[in-house]
């Protein structure tokens, strides 16, 4: 088994996001946690803007937080299920297994999400979130999206809403800045000011060892 394969990993986040103008809260929210044996990023965005938007986010967000399994289909289900009656929501997944640096992920509606490669090879500088079509609470997907890479030190994952230019997936990262830095960075070169916004970046770091 190789060096990499070998090295438990960890992520160091951030998180930058802003309100549309003349609102007195953001409708965009995320959440960040440890959950069985690896860590939970998601990203929510809700259809509108002010209260009553970040009031739907905050109800997937306490969804999530008390689930206590990491698969995918799973956590779609119990977040469609928590919003139906409501305008309904958009959301990506992804979960990071610290040991394996397997990343699961996929997401309903337009949440975008982009891992770039530190290792980049002939095909592989970065890739993309699978995603369906739908409204969380409203319009279920035919079935649940989700695929499936192996990460490395120094790979970073950005999920970012709608309210971030779709040109941020093409940019070149600059890979010292630390994550809250870097997510700085994309709201204030890519965020729309027609729309909330935020950005949730994920650096891939390899997880000290524990101490005898």
């Amino acid at each position: 088994m190789g060096k990499d394969a070998e090295t438990a990993l960890c992520v160091e986040t951030g998180l930058a996001k802003r309100q549309f103008a003349g609102e007195p809260c953001c409708g965009d929210a995320a959440l960040v946690r440890s959950l069985g044996e690896g860590t939970l990023l998601v990203v929510v965005d809700r259809l509108g803007h002010g209260p009553e938007a970040a009031s739907a986010s905050d109800q997937a967000l306490h969804t999530l937080a008390h689930c206590d399994r990491p698969e995918l289909s799973s956590l779609f289900s119990e977040v469609h299920a928590a919003l139906r009656g409501s305008r309904g929501a958009v959301m990506s997944l992804a979960f990071l297994e610290e040991r394996s640096g397997l990343l699961r992920w996929g997401g309903v509606g337009n949440v975008e999400g982009v891992v770039f490669f530190a290792q980049a090879g002939p095909g592989r500088k970065r890739d993309y979130i699978p995603w369906r079509p739908g409204i969380l609470g409203q319009r279920q997907p035919s079935a649940w999206a989700e695929s499936s890479l192996r990460l490395r030190p120094r790979d970073i994952i950005v999920l970012a809403t709608d309210g971030i230019q779709e040109a941020f997936c093409e940019s070149v990262l600059n890979r010292d800045l630390a994550a809250p830095l870097l997510a700085e960075r994309i709201l204030a070169d890519y965020g729309r000011t027609s729309d909330d916004a935020l950005v949730l970046v994920a650096k891939i770091v390899a997880k000290a060892p524990e101490r005898a």
